[in-house]
Parts: C-alpha cells; sequence; structure tokens
C-alpha cells in the first residue's frame, strides 16, 4: 500500500476525532516514548516561536541538545509563514 495514501488516510481519521477520541489513537499508534517525544518537539517549537531565547539558552533550559534544538529551528524555517502564523495563532 503506498505510504502516502495511507498517511492520509490517517490524517483523516485524526481530522474526525474529538480530543478523548485523540487521546485514544495516540495511545493505540504511538508507544509512550514517541508521546513523550511528541511533548518534547512541541514545547520546543512553541519556545522557537516565541524568540525569546537564543537555541543555546533553550538547549540549556529544556536540557536538550543544540543538535535537536537547531533541528526544530531548521523545521520552522522551512515553513510558509501562513503555516508560522497558524502555529503561533494554535499553540497554548
Amino acid at each position: 500500500m503506498d505510504g502516502n495514501r495511507v498517511w492520509g488516510k490517517f490524517l483523516r481519521l485524526l481530522h474526525g476525532a474529538d480530543e478523548k477520541e485523540l487521546d485514544v489513537l495516540c495511545q493505540l499508534f504511538l508507544t509512550k516514548n514517541e508521546r513523550e517525544m511528541i511533548v518534547e518537539r512541541y514545547s520546543l517549537i512553541k519556545t522557537l516561536l516565541s524568540g525569546k531565547l537564543t537555541q543555546r539558552e533553550i538547549s540549556e533550559k529544556m536540557a536538550m541538545s543544540i543538535s535537536l534544538v537547531t533541528a526544530g529551528s531548521k523545521a520552522l524555517q522551512l515553513l510558509k509563514e501562513k503555516d508560522r502564523k497558524f502555529l503561533k495563532d494554535h499553540m497554548e
């Protein structure tokens, strides 16, 4: 089966779920470690978007490697401005 098609089906499944159902789906599809990594990445992206700290400060504050912070920063740089705005507007 084509990976892109399956990914699209998975995204549609998530889109149709409420918060409680999303939690059930995440418990099913992601390991505990993967869920923890998503939480870490979410916190990193939110911090990077705030623009208040340097990458080194983020690395020290969040106790993560500078390479992870740099990877997150590079990923943000690849986003279109409208997508960055969406994240800034919707990340709590």
